[in-house]
């Protein structure tokens, strides 16, 4: 079994900062059979080198660290908030920008929320 506290703390200490300096971050959502699934955030997200930064930056430091685990992939699921941001969005027109003010309130309120967690 991969133990969380170790994944933790490579993103925490290799995986991150690296990535914190192209203004993006990443974390694990997932672990099934020894493949982590992971998702990035900021910049990294829509970055065109992702697959590159996903081989040689955050799969090299979980396989080289947790020997257990198989394989790293990338967690390309929407986000439910982001899905609601764009039903705000399309929405908008009908409510005006509220809906939109309403919705990134909500987003807010919910990575403050995650932070506060870890």
């Amino acid at each position: 079994m991969i133990e969380m506290e170790k994944i933790y703390k490579v993103l925490d200490e290799k995986i991150n900062p690296e990535l914190t300096k192209h203004f993006g971050s990443a974390e694990v959502t997932s672990i099934e059979d020894g493949i982590v699934a992971v998702k990035f955030y900021g910049a990294c997200s829509g970055c065109p080198s992702i697959q590159d930064t996903l081989e040689n930056v955050v799969k090299s430091a979980l396989m080289g660290a947790i020997p257990e685990i198989k394989d790293v992939v990338i967690d390309r699921s929407v986000d439910d908030l982001l899905v609601s941001l764009a039903r705000g969005i399309l929405d908008s027109e009908k409510k005006g920008n509220k809906a939109v003010e309403e919705v990134m309130a909500e987003l807010d309120r919910q990575r403050l929320s995650k932070l506060e967690k870890e």
